[in-house]
């Protein structure tokens, strides 16, 4: 995907889990698309020296950079570095459930511990509206990137975390090495949508998002399916997310 002196970091969505009502593990199936994307990418990463595993701290994403560190072995690609390490640069979208800060599976394991009828917390509204579309066979990932749910993340806030992050690993310089992120769904949709201004829909369990950029570039280009897009990384937080008053922002008009 990338030339030589390119830095290259690919996101890859996690394999295929057993029930989202808790951080659950990989099904059989997961744990094989998981592998047959580490054997794919063993290929697609045969210039690098090294490979660095990263995941979201879930246990489907856990067990999904296992499964790409035994594909990757097993091909003979570039060694691993390393055991793969949890990254929450690179969680899901996290929710506010009370006092708890947790992705979606921790919030529906919260969920479901709560009697409906006494539930009067604002989270629990958010988190309802949510879990209908996946109950109705919707798409609750879309819901969530097109609706404001106060209790979530918003998309923007995923699309910054991962911007500063993935420019973080790009401004260290290193082209001999690539980074390799099991991650999931709903951030990799946020990226490519803030990349080419649309929504891609549900990438597969074990699809790849590619991300490449030149050591100095204050731009990558995301690889995804058959189209790449420019994407300007984020270096800083807007004002905001930044808790600056309204005194201290400038308004078109100057007031």
């Amino acid at each position: 995907m990338a030339g030589a002196d390119k830095i290259e970091v690919v996101l890859v969505r996690h394999g295929e889990t057993g029930t989202y009502d808790h951080d659950a593990g990989l099904t059989d199936r997961g744990e094989h698309q998981a592998y047959t994307r580490g054997t794919a990418l063993a290929r697609a990463l045969a210039g690098r020296d090294r490979i660095v595993l990263r995941h979201a701290p879930t246990e489907r994403a856990r067990e999904t950079a296992e499964a790409l560190r035994a594909g990757l072995t097993d091909a003979s690609g570039p060694p691993v570095a390393g055991t793969p390490q949890p990254d929450p640069a690179f969680s899901n979208f996290l929710i506010r459930c009370g006092e708890t800060i947790t992705e979606p599976t921790g919030a529906h394991a919260l969920y479901q511990k709560i009697e409906q009828a006494d539930a009067a917390a604002d989270w629990i509204t958010d988190f309802t509206r949510y879990l209908e579309r996946q109950r109705l066979g919707g798409d609750p990932v879309g819901y969530w990137l097109r609706q404001p749910l106060p209790s979530f993340e918003p998309p923007v806030a995923v699309v910054l975390r991962f911007g500063r992050a993935i420019g973080r690993l790009i401004a260290r310089g290193d082209p001999t090495t690539a980074t390799v992120v099991a991650t999931h769904s709903g951030c990799l949709r946020a990226v490519v949508a803030a990349a080419c201004g649309e929504d891609p829909g549900e990438p597969d369990n074990g699809e790849t998002v590619n991300v490449v950029a030149a050591p100095g570039q204050s731009a990558a280009m995301v690889h995804y399916r058959n189209r790449a897009d420019r994407w300007f990384l984020p270096r800083a937080m807007p004002p905001w997310f930044g808790g600056e008053t309204r005194s201290s922002v400038t308004t078109a008009d100057g007031r």
